[in-house]
């Protein structure tokens, strides 16, 4: 199990091929429609360059948590993101990776249920 409010994914070895291509972000947990209470167990995989990622929770179009995975991510990537308190209902987790030479950022969603 992550730690609340814990990060981190796999990082690209120093001797690794250069990303070549489009980025992209799969998200692999939660599933759709989860109902999560506590804490959101974030899990996916990432294909870019390199660079952090960006995970937001939305609710209504706004930003009520976030967390940034602040390495060479390339591969699989997990956050423990704390679900503030009074957050309850329909929310949106997007997954943003950076885009390469160029190209625009790859990103991801999943819309979840915060139980009370």
């Amino acid at each position: 199990t992550t730690v609340a409010g814990s990060a981190g994914c796999a990082v690209a070895d120093a001797g690794a091929a250069p990303f070549q291509g489009s980025p992209s972000v799969e998200i692999t947990r939660p599933a759709e429609g989860a109902e999560v209470r506590e804490a959101i167990q974030l899990r996916g995989t990432v294909d870019s360059k390199g660079g952090a990622l960006v995970i937001r929770v939305l609710q209504d179009g706004l930003e009520v948590a976030n967390r940034v995975i602040d390495e060479q991510c390339r591969g699989r990537f997990a956050a423990t993101i704390p679900v503030p308190r009074t957050l309850t209902g329909e929310a949106v987790v997007e997954v943003i990776a950076p885009g390469v030479a160029g190209s625009p950022s790859a990103s991801a969603e999943r819309t979840i249920t915060i139980a009370e």
